[in-house]
């Protein structure tokens, strides 16, 4: 498990580089790699630990707010969507994802609207193959919980690619 945590560290991590090479004003540079780096420290916190501190979720959400400029009403559209998932997720399968996942995710949607749900179909979908790939390895079984958040700060910076 622990090759685990800091392989998506550092994957993290590498995204955050490419990113943050591509900018080219200081300011926008500054900011953005604050931003970056409180996202890497999300996913770090989560895969240790596997807690998402609300502090870290409304910084993360205020950050964000200046990005990009969404129309209010794709910010809720993708808000409630994430909430209609979870909740149809909480009541078919049970808790299943842990609460800092969902506040994660609607910071994430009111921040960024349809680009996020978006991404996040490929953050799924490489958190499934990943977890598939350690139960045919025998690293994990059935019972061990994985932390999501990693994925979700994935699917954040898909978008700024």
């Amino acid at each position: 498990m622990r090759g685990y945590r800091f392989s998506l560290y550092a994957l993290i991590t590498m995204m955050s580089i490419v990113i943050l090479l591509q900018k080219e004003q200081k300011m926008e540079f500054c900011y953005l790699f604050l931003f970056v780096l409180l996202l890497a420290g999300i996913a770090f916190i989560d895969l240790c630990w596997m807690i998402i501190p609300d502090v870290l979720v409304l910084v993360f959400f205020l950050m964000a707010l200046p990005l990009l400029s969404i129309p209010f009403s794709e910010r809720m559209v993708a808000a409630g969507l994430i909430i209609v998932i979870t909740a149809g997720l909480r009541l078919w399968k049970g808790n299943c994802l842990g609460w800092g996942d969902v506040k994660l995710s609607i910071a994430a949607a009111l921040a960024f609207g349809y680009s996020f749900l978006s991404a996040l179909r490929y953050s799924i979908v490489a958190s499934g193959v990943t977890a598939l790939l350690f139960l045919l390895f025998r690293q994990i079984d059935l019972q061990t919980r994985l932390p999501f958040a990693p994925w979700i700060v994935l699917a954040v910076l898909l978008i700024f690619l």
